[in-house]
């Protein structure tokens, strides 16, 4: 039996690459994986910040009672003169022996929903306000009334860009 070239040529034809229907159905598909896989990654974000939030609120009140319990008894008030205060040792208020600070860290202070990177803003409670009296405090060395410390601190009633309830739907302020 004799075989043609040509009988050879034609039945071994190699197809490389892809059709258009296969790209466009691997294409279609990966935008549907996609369009499922955004609102859960914004939901990992969010519950991420929020986390932050509550460590941050925990770590700056803790900062408040070591603070308070540090503190000589005196006229004064026992409680910080400014958030910032938390971040820098006591020099002489200090009882002998206590632990003088620094009671929380700089980045500590920081709101974990304000877009600029760590910027404060905070409602605080002074110890001289009576319960319910909140005061928006934009900067962390915000100087307060003599003899007035910080009680108290909490997210903003009003919320922070835009930011006001939590994804269980509390309001972050009632954290």
């Amino acid at each position: 039996m004799k075989s043609s070239a040509s009988d050879k040529g034609s039945s071994s034809v190699l197809k490389n690459g892809f059709s258009l229907i296969e790209l466009v159905t691997v294409v279609a598909i990966l935008l549907a994986l996609s369009f499922f896989a955004m609102p859960t990654l914004e939901i990992v974000y969010v519950k991420a910040r929020e986390k932050q939030l509550r460590e941050r609120l925990f770590e700056i009140r803790r900062a408040i009672d070591a603070y308070v319990n540090a503190r000589k008894n005196d006229a004064k008030s026992p409680y910080p003169p400014t958030i910032a205060s938390l971040t820098v040792p006591m020099v002489d208020d200090a009882k002998p022996g206590a632990n003088t600070g620094p009671f929380v860290s700089n980045e500590s202070l920081g709101n974990p929903f304000k877009d600029k990177g760590d910027v404060f803003l905070w409602e605080i409670r002074l110890d001289c306000d009576p319960p319910g009296t909140w005061r928006l405090a934009t900067q962390a060395n915000e100087i307060l009334q003599a003899g007035n410390g910080v009680y108290d601190i909490r997210f903003p009633e009003a919320g922070v860009d835009g930011w006001k309830k939590a994804i269980d739907d509390t309001e972050y302020y009632k954290w």
